[in-house]
């Protein structure tokens, strides 16, 4: 018995963390997608774009010659994050309207 208690709670452990990483992560897609209903798309994602740029470039010190592609790139990246956001919302909307109604 304290063999089998050995091995489950450590893999319990990892699993719990990855659930509870995975949620907070769904969570703040959620709230970026919330934010863009209510400032907009074009402005919520060019603000994210330009914090992820100033990012790379003093904290990972990169080039700044190449701060336009950082941009762009970054700002293709955050209109993926918020269509996935909404993506969550809508599921999210309609399980929990599912399970109100039933």
């Amino acid at each position: 018995m304290h063999r089998i208690l050995g091995r489950i709670i450590p893999v319990l452990s990892v699993t719990l963390r990855f659930l509870w990483r995975t949620t907070v992560l769904i969570v703040r897609t959620i709230g970026i997608s919330l934010v863009s209903f209510i400032h907009g798309v074009p402005q919520t994602t060019a603000r994210m774009a330009a914090e992820w740029e100033s990012m790379l470039i003093l904290e990972y010190r990169l080039p700044s010659i190449y701060a336009q592609t950082y941009f762009r790139s970054a700002r293709i990246l955050a209109v993926v994050i918020v269509v996935i956001g909404w993506i969550f919302f809508s599921f999210t909307t309609v399980f929990l309207v599912m399970w109100l109604v039933r």
